[in-house]
């Protein structure tokens, strides 16, 4: 299972025919970091799913990432920032900048 595969650091994408991809950090004891609706919430991994499969997306980008210890610093230091404190424009952009320290 998706839960059996994530370490600490992963980037876990969402996916489901009828939304757009939802990305989140996986910042362990199963739960993700993740930008939602305007704002960077803290969740139980099944959660933040919302019933959606799941898959480790750690390859997609050409940076070589941070350590698994700063990529989680990253996502947990923004926990509860919402609209303007926000400088991503959606999950995605949001998960990648915790794992690679770059905007898009």
């Amino acid at each position: 299972s998706l839960l059996n595969r994530c370490r600490p650091g992963d980037l876990v994408e969402f996916v489901s025919q009828a939304q757009y991809p939802h990305w989140a950090v996986y910042v362990g004891n199963f739960q993700v970091v993740h930008l939602h609706r305007l704002e960077v919430s803290h969740s139980f991994l099944t959660d933040a799913s919302q019933g959606r499969r799941g898959r480790v997306v750690n390859d997609l980008y050409r940076y070589p990432p941070l350590s698994a210890g700063a990529v989680v610093r990253n996502a947990l230091a923004h926990v509860g920032a919402k609209e303007r404190e926000l400088s991503w424009r959606n999950s995605e952009s949001f998960a990648a900048w915790c794992r690679y320290g770059k905007r898009e």
